[in-house]
Parts: C-alpha cells; sequence; structure tokens
C-alpha cells in the first residue's frame, strides 16, 4: 500500500516538476555518454561528440570508401572508410577506419525490426489481441465507484488534458535546455 510520500499530486505545477526532474535525468545521461575521442577503445554504448568526429574526420584528408566482403585486411589504408560485410548475401554493412593501425568501428547498417509488428501480419496482431483477456478486472457502474472514492476517502481527481502535459513537458523541457 502507498504511503503518503509515495502519492503524486497531478497538478500543473507538479507536472512540470516531474517532467522536469525526468528531463534533467535523461541530460545527465545523455551527457555520461557523450565521449570526447573515437580511437580503438571506442564502444557501442558511448557516442563521439561532434567535436570528436570533426577530429577525426578532418585527419581523414580526401577520404574515400571501400567495400570489402569477408574479414578486414592486417592493414588499411589511410584516408579511407571501409564497409565490411560477411558475405555476399550479407545485406549489413559495418564500417571502419584505420587509426593508428588499429581497426575503429565507426557504425553499421543493420536495422533490428524483429520484435516489431508488421502490417502485412495481421494475423499476428488478430492473435495478440485474442491474447487480451480483461474479464479479471473490476468493472462497476459510475454509482459503485463513486461510493468507493468516498468510502477510501479519495479525492476527486481532475482530468489531465493532452494541453496540460504538453504545456508542461515545453516548461520543462525550455527549463533543462543544456547549455552550449
Amino acid at each position: 500500500m502507498p504511503t503518503e510520500a509515495d502519492k503524486f499530486c497531478f497538478t500543473d505545477e507538479n507536472m512540470e516538476t516531474l517532467i522536469t526532474a525526468i528531463l534533467n535525468k535523461v541530460n545527465q545521461r545523455i551527457a555520461q555518454r557523450i565521449v570526447s575521442t573515437v580511437d580503438a577503445n571506442s564502444d557501442g554504448a558511448h557516442v563521439p561528440s561532434a567535436l570528436a568526429i570533426y577530429n577525426m574526420v578532418s585527419k581523414l584528408n580526401h577520404a574515400s570508401m571501400q567495400t570489402i566482403t569477408g574479414p578486414l585486411p592486417d592493414d588499411g589504408e589511410p584516408n579511407v572508410i571501409y564497409l565490411q560485410r560477411n558475405t555476399k548475401q550479407d545485406p549489413n554493412w559495418n564500417m571502419y577506419v584505420m587509426v593508428n593501425d588499429t581497426w575503429v568501428p565507426l557504425g553499421s547498417t543493420s536495422i533490428n525490426l524483429e520484435d516489431y509488428f508488421c502490417k502485412d501480419k495481421a494475423a499476428d496482431i488478430e492473435e495478440l489481441k485474442a491474447a487480451i483477456n480483461i474479464s479479471n478486472y473490476w468493472s462497476k457502474s459510475e454509482s459503485d465507484i463513486e461510493a468507493l472514492r468516498i468510502a477510501l476517502n479519495i479525492p476527486t481527481l481532475q482530468p489531465i488534458t493532452a494541453e496540460m502535459i504538453t504545456n508542461a513537458v515545453n516548461r520543462a523541457f525550455a527549463a533543462t535546455e543544456p547549455s552550449i
């Protein structure tokens, strides 16, 4: 059972406070993932800053691209972005550059849509709809709900409109805009 401290009253001001806290946390987590260099220690959990990308690309005088099917060679040419795939049937390319005699991954063209529904799979959607069973949920008349609200001393809540949420998000976003 939630305690008084666990409850949150969704007034316009409190929504803005909550959204501001969320955006501050998001900005903090984003800042923790931005790195200032691109090198052999780069990983998929971090993203290079615009300055890091600029510094790396500026070292590639007149860069070109080369495609490779199979493994990367032991040594690469300077100023070349390598697009590598394992087989000719592989639709995904991995991008690399050679920096200080080390292959540095730039990213991949792969996209994983495995867990998404497709409009061509209407049967999957119908199966999902059939799997949703709401028969175990309590459903009473408005008067029963009102009597229960009064008996439990639950205050009448005002509806939160999309406009209220949008305004609170916009104010919170403006208040948490990172300084550049």
